[in-house]
């Protein structure tokens, strides 16, 4: 993983979920950008539909497009896959993720609502997150970057924690969060960094 390049696609993907497509556009245009595939970028704005809609991902799209005009997109073999396929990539993708605390994450998303529970695999996990183009240490800093931004605790505490059971060392996990501070308010900078800590401490103690 090239930390250099996650930082960026965590600003990117933090920018599309707030909707300041002035700062995404000037993003897609500078320099440092051109050197990432287009094909991490796209897949960095199709997750952002996971946590801040889909008005929120088309419109970084559109933004990316009226940028990169000559940029072509094809649609991933995923996009194909059957219910069942997807089921069994969402399982297998979310316990990585959640690792012993798997069981525990079903659990509590079917007293919430079965149905809900049933969508964060087949499609949370194994349409989106299990795609090909980033790799899921790179969804995971992305994500986090994003829970921070939007201001949701308790996701930010589960994806940190993510981010460690695929194998990310919490050094890439501080350096994705002080990559986005720009972007943030004061307060709920400081507040993702306490949540960040504390989901560091509790992983290793």
């Amino acid at each position: 993983m090239n930390l250099s390049e996650t930082k960026l696609l965590a600003r990117i993907s933090l920018l599309a979920a707030l909707g300041r497509h002035i700062e995404l556009r000037a993003m897609f245009k500078a320099k440092a950008l051109s050197r990432i595939p287009a094909t991490k970028i796209i897949e960095t704005l199709l997750q952002v539909h996971l946590f801040a809609g889909y008005p929120a991902t088309i419109e970084g799209l559109r933004a990316f497009n009226e940028t990169r005009p000559k940029t072509q997109v094809r649609p991933s073999s995923n996009g194909r896959s059957t219910l069942h396929q997807r089921k069994r990539l969402g399982i297998d993708t979310c316990r990585r993720v959640y690792g012993s605390k798997y069981a525990d994450l079903v659990a509590a998303m079917q007293r919430l609502h079965p149905d809900l529970c049933a969508w964060m695999i087949e499609d949370g996990y194994g349409k989106v997150l299990s795609r090909s183009g980033l790799t899921l240490a790179e969804r995971e800093l992305v994500t986090v970057a994003t829970l921070a931004g939007l201001n949701w605790p308790r996701q930010l505490h589960s994806h940190v924690k993510g981010c460690l059971n695929v194998g990310t060392h919490p050094r890439s996990i501080r350096a994705v969060l002080r990559s986005i501070r720009a972007f943030l308010p004061r307060r709920r900078y400081f507040r993702a960094l306490l949540v960040t800590q504390h989901a560091l401490q509790q992983k290793s103690a």
